[in-house]
């Protein structure tokens, strides 16, 4: 349609950045997630987000950290909030890259807020201070050494990130191809609804949705 069309001229004029090459000595396994708002020309990134995969240490701490916690807390297994770790995600991996970007190609449509969270007081904030376009998403995560092409990205439904991020990257773990939906493709299993699926029993349901870098 014209409206295709329109959005492949449009995602032709950003340059795709390459990862399959580049050697940056970047953490060797980051989960992403991003999320996309409504443009004229389609669905864009407004968000990206990578966290690093904890290592085994880094897991035995956490785990470490929680016993403890449960065993000063007394029978009723209750933490203070500041015995409660502030800077990791529930499984101890760290958050290494968070970054609101404002698209560039026209006026957002529709922020998507009830699915990505993005609201316009969040783009338009100083304090947020978004990225301006994919250009900048590039350049910022080469000049921090996110990931390079050794580094395996994990996540659920990576082509609709890699396509809003505009990256090119070989290494992959998709949960949506790991764990097909029963009935089959072109059928894909909701990330909430796997989450769920996989999560212990001992596990609270606010967990799988609770923050975006979870």
């Amino acid at each position: 349609s014209a409206q295709n069309k329109s959005k492949r001229q449009k995602e032709s004029t950003v340059p795709l950045i390459n990862y399959t090459e580049e050697f940056q000595t970047a953490p060797k396994v980051l989960a992403v997630d991003c999320e996309m708002c409504y443009t004229a020309a389609g669905l864009e990134l407004t968000r990206a987000t990578f966290t690093a995969w904890p290592s085994m240490t880094e897991q035995r701490q956490s785990v470490d950290h929680a016993a403890a916690s449960v065993l000063a807390s007394g029978d009723n297994g209750e933490t203070s909030e500041a015995e409660q770790p502030q800077t990791q995600t529930p499984l101890g991996g760290r958050v290494v890259y968070d970054r609101l970007v404002q698209p560039t190609s026209g006026p957002i449509t529709d922020f998507n807020t009830a699915f990505s969270g993005i609201t316009r007081d969040m783009l338009e904030s100083r304090a947020n201070a978004a990225l301006k376009g994919l250009g900048a998403l590039h350049r910022e995560l080469r000049r921090l050494r996110v990931l390079d092409c050794e580094t395996v990205l994990v996540g659920h439904s990576l082509e609709s990130d890699l396509r809003a991020m505009r990256l090119v990257h070989s290494r992959l773990v998709d949960t949506s191809v790991l764990f097909p939906h029963p009935r089959g493709a072109p059928f894909k299993m909701g990330l909430r609804a796997l989450a769920s699926a996989r999560a212990e029993p001992t596990a609270p349901a606010s967990a799988v949705t609770a923050d975006h870098a979870e």
